[in-house]
């Protein structure tokens, strides 16, 4: 099995992916159970949403040993809790040689679920490249600005608003921003960034999100956002594209992701792939649990010729008949089907239907709202109409059967003899042999 091959089985697995990631020469390494590193598939988070609560604080004040106090209205007053050294101690790891003076420091912080309000003494430690502030109360994160070398940037089920907050951090690789208020992509500097984390919040439009100030960006993750359209997206580098849990209409938008190899958009509310671009690096596509009902509308996935794994179960169209050899027929490179392998006497038989229809001898797929996709026939049903035209053409103008012939009620009868005395005779002759 190619190394190829044993990708696709990982992400067809319903377990969640956890990769390490190298970041610079010196190989750190980041081993946090990150959906926007590990670059997962959203098939392996079907409890997703539920899963993933938010954060509510009170367990990491309690475990600070502070008091709770509640507000007039019964709800819970937090109060504020600064960064202080000690706490820094405590979550700093990884020695490694600093980058402009060769020295050694920390280059890792971790100063997860803290019940934080406020971190400005952390932009004291400039030589830290990766820091997750997860599980936090934190507003804004601009205090971080001095540190230049920053690689990785995990602020996870904080308070931020607006990705204004992130303060510009030259050589960022990776920022993951899930479960915060944001209602924008929009508001970051230009960056380096080559993974964009920014699931669970609230945004609702990507205009503009292109590559003026994304020009490195591979994998860009939007799950569980209010997103009705891609419009506005434009970075040709996008290699994975994860926008699940949205209320997608279409995915009018793909055009200049030419690089793109994953797409997931599984539920979501889409019901057509008109316009659907070629892409001819994709894949890898999952449409699970959408609204598509038609084999006319799956062929435009077609447009992209080197699709190897489809997902489309949940679908109203994977319930008709000739499901199975119809998106092979539009898609004759898969390899998988709802996760199933496709045989090679199915890739033989759908690539006869599409070479059939390409050639006219086939009809196209015709499933309109009043006309679903007819089965091919047989050889066997072809004669069978044949021989049905034939006694149509025997009948009367009126539609009422040819009278018998008293000759005809007589079956020990010999046929009468070959004759080439008229089309009447000559239907009598094959009715008789037959």
């Amino acid at each position: 099995m190619s190394d190829v091959e044993e990708q696709e089985d990982e992400i067809q697995s319903n377990e969640e992916e956890v990769s390490d990631v190298l970041f610079e020469q010196d190989a750190l390494i980041i081993q946090d159970d990150i959906d926007i590193i590990s670059g997962g598939d959203d098939d392996a988070n079907d409890n997703l949403v539920l899963a993933e609560a938010d954060f509510d604080g009170k367990s990491a004040l309690r475990g600070f040993g502070y008091n709770l106090l509640a507000n007039e209205d019964g709800s819970l007053k937090y109060p504020e809790v600064h960064l202080d050294k000690e706490m820094i101690r405590t979550g700093l790891s990884h020695i490694a040689r600093t980058l402009d003076t060769f020295e050694f420091a920390y280059s890792r912080y971790d100063g997860r679920n803290r019940a934080l309000t406020e971190i400005d003494i952390l932009g004291q430690y400039v030589h830290l490249r990766a820091v997750d502030l997860s599980g936090n109360r934190i507003k804004s994160f601009k205090s971080l600005a001095p540190m230049k070398h920053l690689l990785v940037l995990l602020v996870n089920d904080n308070q931020m608003i607006s990705l204004e907050e992130i303060p510009h951090l030259p050589f960022l690789q990776a920022l993951s921003a899930k479960r915060n208020g944001l209602k924008s992509a929009q508001g970051l500097f230009s960056n380096s960034l080559t993974h964009l984390q920014l699931s669970f919040n609230k945004i609702s439009n990507l205009i503009p999100f292109d590559d003026a100030t994304f020009p490195n960006l591979t994998v860009l993750e939007l799950r569980g956002n209010n997103l009705q359209s891609l419009n506005g997206l434009n970075v040709p580098t996008l290699i994975r594209l994860f926008v699940a849990q949205n209320k997608l209409k279409n995915l009018n938008g793909l055009k200049t992701c030419t690089n793109l190899t994953h797409l997931h958009a599984r539920d979501n509310v889409i019901s057509t792939l008109e316009n659907f671009p070629r892409l001819e690096k994709l894949e890898y596509v999952n449409l699970r649990n959408n609204l598509l009902k038609r084999f006319s509308q799956t062929q435009f996935l077609g447009n992209s010729p080197n699709i190897r794994t489809l997902i489309a179960m949940g679908n109203p169209v994977a319930e008709l008949d000739d499901y199975k050899m119809e998106m092979i027929a539009a898609n004759p490179n898969l390899k998988r089907l709802d996760k199933q392998p496709i045989t090679e006497i199915d890739l033989v038989q759908g690539r006869q239907i599409r070479s059939g229809r390409e050639k006219g001898i086939l009809p196209p797929v015709n499933d309109d709202s009043e006309v679903l996709t007819p089965p091919m026939p047989s050889m066997e049903d072809t004669m069978a109409e044949e021989d049905e035209e034939d006694e149509d053409d025997d009948d009367n103008d009126d539609g009422s059967p040819p009278p018998e012939d008293p000759e005809d009620q007589d079956k020990d009868q010999e046929p009468p003899p070959r004759s080439s005395g008229g089309p009447e005779m000559d239907v009598e002759i094959r009715k008789a042999s037959t």
